[in-house]
């Protein structure tokens, strides 16, 4: 449900093949923010994504040690984390905007979370298996 103009936050870039995908949905007009945590991958991820998206609507960033996302970029449209978590971080939910969407797998389980002023519309989605969240340091 990614829309233009859209501020997404894709946790778990990777290659970066996410992120370019994204900053396609997003538009001329959106923006898309990759926080990848193993740096050996930062400097392909970011070579593939100026090579697919130049014109800076999208980035790649090292995830900072015992920080989750990236909250002082907050409030988020869309968040896709790809990797798997043991529960439903807050610390994410709190980094959506109001009918902000976040897709995350939980225990296996695909998660899309809808967040309504205090209130959080959680839905399930089929079994699929990730790297694990690392959420802390």
């Amino acid at each position: 449900g990614v829309r233009d103009g859209d501020r997404v936050l894709d946790l778990g870039a990777g290659s970066g093949w996410t992120t370019a995908l994204l900053a396609q949905l997003v538009g001329p007009t959106g923006t898309v923010l990759g926080i990848e945590r193993q740096a050996s991958l930062l400097g392909p991820a970011r070579g593939a994504l100026a090579a697919t998206v130049p014109d800076g609507r999208a980035e790649i960033r090292e995830a900072r040690p015992g920080v989750l996302g990236a909250p002082a970029d907050a409030p988020f449209d869309r968040i896709l984390v790809s990797a798997g978590a043991r529960r439903r971080p807050a610390e994410l939910v709190s980094q959506l905007g109001e009918e902000g969407v976040m897709v995350i797998p939980i225990r296996g389980v695909m998660h899309r979370l809808v967040r309504r002023g205090d209130t959080v519309l959680d839905t399930q989605h089929g079994r699929y298996l990730f790297v694990p969240l690392i959420e802390d340091s």
